[in-house]
């Protein structure tokens, strides 16, 4: 297993935290509690792997102003 490095994936945090209780996802970057707080410790590899399911999460939850 790969650990993050130099070329890791930028986070999809955009600093506006906001857990949504029905889908249990965040508001803003759409992961879930246990991805951000596992993010720093993932490999590349599960970082790619998140980072390409986030689309499917569905835009109706970003909702952030």
């Amino acid at each position: 297993m790969s650990r993050p490095g130099p070329e890791a994936p930028l986070s999809p945090c955009v600093r506006r935290c906001g857990l949504d209780a029905t889908r249990s996802y965040c508001v803003a970057c759409l992961r879930t509690r246990e991805e951000i707080m596992q993010w720093s410790r993932m490999s590349n590899d599960e970082r790619r792997e998140i980072m390409n399911d986030l689309p499917q999460r569905g835009p109706e939850t970003k909702e952030v102003s």
